[in-house]
């Protein structure tokens, strides 16, 4: 008997911890502060550039909330800037499609930076998916000297998908910790 009621114990200590670990990441990844769109200088579309991300960008570039657009690419595959309207068509406003180096957050974030210092921007609206908002608000405002806003643009998110992102980005708040440059 004392078996099962050790095995009992393990699994409900390990089920308590699962739950406290998805309430205590509620505010961090599925209900994160954004910002209301605002002017601002540039545009960022963080990486992979999916639809809904590409669509929210255009939508407050064409409201005039922005200058120029920034989207982050990979080198090839179907979100490559080769593949994608919003990099070979021609717009209003310039549009910088890039892979940064190295194609995370951290690198985005540099990249960010560079052309900050190219051309004196002051404010940065930057658009990725929920679970990502948190920390790569962190990454930003660590190599962005301006106002950085942050929003939201995501696809449903299957529960699974959920799991997965608390890991993912749980372990990339992780490696932030031990990083303090940009």
């Amino acid at each position: 008997m004392r078996p099962i009621r050790t095995a009992v114990t393990v699994f409900g200590s390990l089920l308590a911890a699962a739950a406290l670990i998805a309430v205590a990441g509620l505010p961090v990844y599925v209900f994160p502060r954004t910002d209301d769109p605002a002017p601002t200088d540039v545009v960022v579309v963080l990486g992979p550039p999916r639809e809904e991300r590409v669509e929210e960008a255009m939508r407050l570039l064409d409201a005039g909330l922005g200058d120029a657009l920034m989207v982050s690419v990979p080198s090839h595959g179907k979100y490559s800037a080769a593949e994608l309207d919003v990099c070979t068509e021609k717009h209003s406003y310039p549009v910088y499609c890039e892979v940064p180096d190295p194609f995370t957050t951290r690198g985005e974030a540099r990249w960010l930076r560079q052309m900050e210092e190219t051309h004196g921007w002051s404010s940065a609206t930057v658009i990725t998916f929920t679970p990502h908002i948190s920390r790569a608000r962190v990454r930003m405002e660590r190599c962005f000297s301006g106002e950085i806003r942050m929003i939201a643009a995501d696809p449903e998110i299957p529960l699974l998908e959920w799991a997965r992102q608390y890991i993912y980005q749980t372990s990339g708040f992780v490696k932030v910790a031990f990083e303090s440059d940009c």
